[in-house]
């Protein structure tokens, strides 16, 4: 089986029996517009939900650099992690929906359900009983640029002073790995994958903080984040003091903020954490923040994800576009977790090309 446009957007399909994107802007607009005027007649009504997501972006860049080396797949840029780390965000968002959900009181149907339903011609004409979600999440990115000119500076001085410390330290910062004694982070596409998140629709706004290190006889002795948590808890309060969100989110491993979460939810918003940077190892989230409860949002690798960047590579309104090496990667990360398998095909055009089946075991 071949994935084909007209096979992934039916209602775009033009009377030539082929995929017509102005006509797919147009069907959007209308199923939009219908299941607009469908809400509208809900006895219960729309209920806006304003949802600010705070998400501290080093832990998250670092555990998917260490998933894709340990699939083999290949990176020539920041943009496959940026899409990734939007996949995972976007699931923390359908999990905060979900949890407003259970909390409604009453029965509820969100307005992107109820615009796939209009899509699918699969609701009636009114939602009598129901109550309409439409939550508005605003994705707001916290980090520290880092400082790999200044720190590869000052282990140049050190070298020359005679410290082979230095000298190995410097010769693995030419490849972006920082290390210092028991660690060592690759911070190659750090830059980019900041840059390519910045550029998407789903992110709202961005800050920043700084990185503060130390160069000693000995090489780079440490390197620490600051400013990020504090501009996050800041964030937080904003929002509890200007009644700017309904409620809130932060995706970060520190269970330092369990404090701010329970100062927010005093507050009147609903709060949340989850810890986005352990999704392949759920067991080492931080007790405090599995102690949370329904506060607690789980993170986890989904098996649909590599085939969600693949077609968003390949849709007609793509962001981006990937290497046939980084395709090949993605097709076999797919293939270890789902049972439908994809294999690359380079096109007579020049494009790439995908094929699905499913092989008998």
């Amino acid at each position: 089986m071949s994935i084909t446009l007209e096979a992934t957007f039916p209602q775009a399909v033009g009377q030539d029996g082929r995929f017509s994107l102005d006509l797919y802007v147009e069907r959007s607009r209308q199923f939009t517009a219908a299941a607009k005027d469908i809400a509208e007649v809900s006895s219960r009504g729309v209920v806006q939900h304003r949802s600010l997501i705070l998400v501290d972006l080093q832990g998250l860049y670092l555990a998917l650099v260490n998933w894709f080396a340990a699939q083999e797949i290949p990176l020539e840029s920041g943009l496959l992690l940026s899409e990734f780390a939007i996949c995972s965000l976007s699931s923390v968002v359908k999990s905060v929906e979900q949890r407003i959900m259970a909390n409604s009181g009453g029965p509820i149907i969100t307005f992107s359900e109820l615009v796939r339903r209009v899509t699918k011609d699969e609701v009636p004409t009114a939602v009598p009983e129901h109550e309409v979600l439409k939550l508005e999440p605003s994705i707001e990115l916290f980090y520290a640029p880092v400082p790999l000119k200044e720190i590869e500076w000052q282990l140049r001085k050190r070298a020359q002073q005679g410290s082979w410390q230095a000298e190995e330290q410097l010769a693995g910062l030419s490849a972006g790995l920082v290390s210092y004694p028991g660690v060592e982070r690759d911070y190659r596409f750090y830059e980019d994958f900041v840059t390519c998140l910045k550029k998407s629709p789903f992110v709202t706004r961005s800050e920043h903080g700084f990185f503060n290190f130390y160069v000693g006889a000995r090489g780079l002795k440490f390197i620490d984040e600051k400013e990020v948590d504090i501009r996050v808890a800041i964030r937080a309060v904003d929002a509890c003091y200007d009644r700017t969100a309904d409620s809130v989110c932060i995706v970060s491993s520190d269970q330092d903020f369990v404090p701010l979460l329970e100062r927010c939810q005093r507050a009147g918003l609903t709060s949340f954490q989850a810890d986005a940077a352990k999704f392949m190892q759920p067991e080492r989230v931080g007790r405090r923040i599995r102690e949370l409860g329904t506060s607690y949002i789980p993170t986890r690798m989904e098996s649909g994800w590599p085939l969600r960047v693949i077609i968003g590579s390949m849709s007609p309104f793509s962001r981006y576009q990937i290497s046939f090496d980084e395709l090949e990667g993605l097709c076999r990360a797919h293939n270890a977790i789902n049972d439908v398998e994809l294999h690359p095909q380079r096109l007579d055009n020049g494009n790439a090309g995908l094929v699905m089946h499913r092989p008998v075991r």
